[in-house]
């Protein structure tokens, strides 16, 4: 059976959920729902993809106050995950200058934080942008990777990843990924 395209499950408890319609022509649709786990996921893939968004604020609350359960949560309930992603609404140098809102909190700190959970056991990818536009694309992105992966292997990854008709080729079309979607939108957007 061909694959054309997948669904993004966004957490039904998401105050403010990200825009997933410029995908639908490719074949990407979106589902509101509740997530056990994180705020996104992909149907069909519910135990294995977990899909965080932080604001700036809910970043360092989380990772200052809130550390213990989001540690839990990461460790314990996300650990059946093969896929994690972290997405905050923030640049690098917004998570490493002072906090208005948080003046106790340390900049080096949250920022040593996410990267330690992008090292082994977690192995979460974490992605920081302010733009939510860029922010859908990325996690639709991550989500096309994932199928592609899941359903032809990691060799087959590469390929869709570096030829120069990677939009073209089946079955990385199948997952609703054009050429145009290849390319990021701009931060600014």
């Amino acid at each position: 059976m061909k694959q054309s395209g997948f669904t993004i499950i966004e957490d039904s408890r998401e105050q403010r959920p990200l825009d997933f319609t410029p995908y639908a022509q490719y074949g990407v649709t979106a589902l509101r729902r509740r997530v056990r786990t994180g705020d996104y996921t992909i149907l069909g893939f519910e135990r294995q993809v977990v899909i965080e968004r932080k604001s700036l604020s809910d970043a360092v609350s989380t990772l200052t106050h809130g550390r213990e359960r989001f540690t839990r949560e990461i460790y314990d309930r996300a650990a059946f995950a093969s896929a994690k992603l972290i997405v905050v609404e923030a640049t690098w140098a917004d998570l490493s200058r002072p906090y208005g809102f948080a003046p106790g909190a340390n900049p080096e700190s949250i920022v040593n934080s996410l990267f330690a959970l992008m090292m082994p056991p977690t192995n979460a990818h974490v992605f920081c942008a302010r733009s939510r536009r860029l922010i859908a694309w990325y996690i639709m992105k991550f989500c096309a990777m994932f199928i592609h992966r899941v359903t032809h292997g990691s060799a087959g990854m590469w390929r869709a990843i570096f030829a120069k008709d990677a939009a073209d080729l089946p079955p990385f079309a199948d997952v609703g990924v054009a050429a145009s979607l290849h390319h990021p939108p701009t931060e600014n957007n």
